[in-house]
């Protein structure tokens, strides 16, 4: 394509010449992957269209903020950094080694499935570019239009082709939405099916079937950060039976960057390019010219949709468009609560769980081909609680490294170490927890996060009347769960007890833990319930009590290790850890982890007995399984 060569003339002369850091920089690795892509041999075709991509969409930006050097100083600086790390990202895909058979398989496409992840990673890049550009009035066309015969409209054509998969480039962004084809063209804005999908088939099937009733439906998947929702959606809109009833007529508007109905509204005319300033009647007007079934997808509608303020005036913007008879909306929305506004399709889908165990082996292997034999992939993934987000980013993690590695780094650097590329809600887990943590919701109710912190050390999940025991009869702890549970950072499981998913859970642990002041009475409420199995000589010989001690055993062992970690713990957590191993018949590494624990404890505040009684102990135990051998 002769603007691609006019493309790669200018970039080369930028990244020789361009005394500016960020443009040079964007440039020169533009061309490292264009090289890169040149030379490779293997799905070339894939490579080289993610290459072109890479060139339109770099000399787009250059050519802004090479000719005005004050435009990162407006905002901009984010976004290319981010531009620059997605770029870096993708030239190590270019040079990576191809996939292994294993892989391919499991993953149906193989490296076609990673060089779509990359073009999506790089639309996401221009769609921040673009809306830092519209809140920062730098007049992007006309500078580019000055450019005319070398490149004409570059600009144009990137933000064209951020939400329009097209070989070719787009010389005009500046018309209006004239008739129906257009609007049909802008279904090209939905972004692919996913590649690896393993699981979630009453789901899916559940939303297939109503999106494909013959009146209108309207559905929302919930669920917490991570969890999956937008591949779930993304899964429904690539059905056969949903291709079939909608085809063309189907649109995906992300709603990440929109803050409140305005920004939603913006979305919307963005996706059909509308001009008038009535969006939603014109929008509207169209869609019912149609005379055909249509179905939006609104991702991410918690971002506008949060904040108390702005909450009505977002579901008037959902009222109108389920106003349309022929459209069907379908949403995706963090936590478990959906907006008023619009009657929803029964019945409702419940928040979406974890992953299953098997389904959760298949996404890691798939994207890290790992061995379906090693050894420690079943314990990694336990500890991430299956969690698709974690699950996905720990196996591009897996690509390099091994699962006993990357179990190992997971005790010291926990949620941290779960990120890839770009720092956002799709690529960093810790971000995705931050995102659910800053909701409205629960700055609202100010027992919320200290219940968080309390549940944060209870791995087997409790009671809602034990948690009102545990947390010492605390005003308003009620409304507090039933908050955490409305932004699916809390959820009821099959026994009926809240539970914080892993990664959440290690997350706060690490980020935002229980004061040791606000600890003492969940410490309280253990060591009591110790006391009462426990028989005076020391022995649990109450088999109601101890099997009641056993059902939290989790708990139970995450209470005294949190407590041994205090500054000056109590001798009675130092006496009680030592007694409980033998009662529990923990496994040798957790009962000598908690041993350890307790003479790092009686070291801190000098207790000698203690000590010894470390020592006196772990001779015993070890005698005694030398005994058990022979």
């Amino acid at each position: 394509m002769s603007e691609i060569s006019t493309a790669l003339r200018g970039l080369k002369a930028i990244a020789d010449l361009s005394p500016l850091p960020y443009p040079k920089s964007l440039a020169s690795l533009s061309l490292l992957i264009h090289q890169a892509a040149s030379d490779s041999k293997r799905n070339a075709t894939d490579i080289k269209r993610l290459a072109s991509r890479v060139i339109e969409v770099t000399w787009a930006v250059v050519s802004v903020i090479n000719d005005d050097p004050h435009a990162t100083g407006d905002g901009l600086v984010l976004p290319i950094g981010q531009l620059l790390r997605t770029l870096e990202e993708i030239s190590q895909v270019a040079t990576r080694k191809p996939s292994s058979r294993l892989s391919r398989i499991l993953n149906g496409v193989g490296d076609a499935g990673i060089v779509q992840r990359c073009e999506a990673d790089l639309e996401r890049c221009v769609s921040m570019f673009l809306m830092r550009i519209n809140s920062t009035n730098i007049k992007l066309t006309s500078q580019i239009g000055e450019k005319g015969s070398t490149f004409h409209d570059a600009f144009g054509d990137m933000i064209a082709r951020a939400y329009r998969d097209q070989a070719n480039l787009i010389h005009s962004n500046d018309r209006k939405l004239t008739g129906t084809s257009d609007i049909q063209d802008r279904s090209q804005s939905l972004p692919p099916a996913p590649q690896i999908f393993f699981g979630r088939d009453l789901t899916v099937g559940s939303v297939v079937a109503q999106l494909c009733q013959p009146r209108q439906a309207n559905v929302a998947i919930l669920g917490a950060g991570g969890i999956g929702k937008t591949t779930v959606a993304l899964t429904v809109l690539h059905h056969p039976e949903v291709v079939s009833k909608f085809g063309k007529n189907r649109y995906f508007v992300s709603c990440e960057s929109a803050l409140d109905s305005i920004g939603l509204m913006a979305a919307l005319a963005e996706l059909l390019s509308l001009q008038s300033k009535d969006v939603l009647t014109e929008l509207s007007r169209l869609f019912r010219s149609l005379d055909e079934p249509i179905v939006v997808l609104l991702d991410n509608l918690e971002t506008p949709w949060e904040q108390f303020s702005h909450r009505q005036a977002v579901e008037d913007v959902l009222s109108t468009l389920v106003a349309i008879p022929n459209l069907s909306l379908l949403v995706t929305l963090r936590g478990a609560e959906r907006p008023n506004g619009v009657v929803w399709t029964r019945p409702c889908l419940p928040p979406l769980d974890k992953l299953d165990f098997e389904d959760s082996r298949n996404v890691f292997r798939a994207i890290s081909d790992t061995p379906a034999d090693d050894p420690h992939l079943d314990s990694l993934l336990d500890v991430l609680d299956h969690v698709p987000l974690a699950v996905t980013l720990m196996a591009n993690l897996a690509q390099s490294c091994s699962c006993a590695v990357l179990h190992t780094r997971w005790q010291e650097e926990k949620t941290a170490m779960l990120t890839r590329g770009i720092q956002s809600r799709i690529s960093s887990v810790d971000v995705s927890i931050q995102l659910s943590l800053s909701s409205e919701r629960l700055k609202s109710s100010p027992q919320a996060i200290p219940v968080l912190q309390g549940l944060s050390l209870l791995p087997d999940g409790v009671s809602e009347s034990e948690l009102l025991s545990i947390m010492g009869h605390r005003p308003r702890i009620s409304s507090a769960v039933s908050c955490l549970r409305q932004v699916a950072l809390v959820y009821v499981d099959a026994s009926d007890r809240l539970r914080i998913l892993s990664p959440i859970r290690e997350y706060v642990l690490l980020n935002i833990p229980l004061d040791y002041s606000d600890f003492t009475s969940i410490q309280s409420y253990f060591l009591d319930l110790i006391r009462t199995a426990q028989a005076r000589d020391g022995r649990f010989d109450d088999r109601e009590q101890a099997s009641k001690l056993k059902s939290q055993i989790g708990n139970v062992c995450s209470v005294l290790r949190y407590a041994l970690e205090a500054e000056n713990p109590i001798r009675e957590v130092l006496a009680t850890s030592l007694k409980l191993p033998v009662f529990l018949g923990t496994a040798v590494d957790s009962e000598q982890a908690l041993v350890a624990s307790v003479s790092a404890a009686a070291r801190r505040i000098g207790d000698k007995k203690s000590e010894a009684d470390c020592i006196v102990y772990a001779y015993g135990r070890r005698a005694d399984r030398e005994v058990s051998q022979d």
